[in-house]
């Protein structure tokens, strides 16, 4: 049988096979013990030299070295968010828009929907979709929570699968648990929006 060339379906069906049988064994699925935490670290990193297929497109990647650090982050904490987010992180170096790592609870308890809907057009962030009723299509933030939303995306890049910027930045807002569950947006026009998220998009 030919090895799959991406990890896209075999490594999310063993991080989630995984994740959920872990969340299955104690009444806190909000922490992980150690141990949970090193199996499932060094499993992801055993599907990624098995079944990545990519390697051309990162060819000064050390995937040693990421492995490293993704152990030290992992065993840094007990936190089930900061071990997705640091897995997350981890994949996200492959720099592939099929390989990456998911977890339903990270969805289920921070995914809530933001309600609207950006992405980078001619070098600013514009709204394309809006379910917020202050905020139409076409307005351009410039900062969230007083931090310059360009930096806010600088900031969380790291945990976007992609595999080149323009998908990257395309693909943010699909990634709502990296967002505050309520923030203040600043447009270009100077007014300041008020956003909880839990809407639409």
């Amino acid at each position: 049988m030919p090895i799959p060339r991406t990890i896209s379906l075999a490594l999310l069906l063993l991080t989630l096979t995984v994740l959920q049988t872990l969340a299955a064994d104690g009444p806190d699925s909000s922490t992980l013990s150690l141990d949970e935490r090193v199996v499932m670290a060094s499993q992801l990193y055993s599907a990624v030299q098995v079944y990545f297929g990519h390697w051309k497109g990162v060819p000064n990647l050390d995937l040693d070295k990421e492995y490293a650090r993704y152990v030290r982050q992992v065993i840094a904490s007990d936190g089930r968010r900061d071990f997705d987010l640091a897995s997350i992180e981890f994949l996200a170096c492959l720099q592939n828009g099929h390989s990456g790592f998911s977890d339903k609870w990270l969805r289920d308890k921070f995914g809530e929907m933001i309600g609207f809907y950006a992405y980078p057009i001619d070098g600013e962030w514009v709204v394309t979709r809006s379910a917020v009723l202050e905020l139409a299509p076409g307005e351009i933030i410039t900062a969230i929570d007083d931090e310059p939303f360009e930096s806010f995306y600088q900031r969380n890049r790291k945990y976007l699968s992609a595999s080149d910027e323009r998908w990257r930045r395309r693909s943010f807002f699909e990634h709502t648990y990296l967002f505050p569950a309520t923030f203040t947006v600043t447009l270009k026009n100077g007014r300041k929006i008020n956003v909880t998220r839990k809407g639409e998009f």
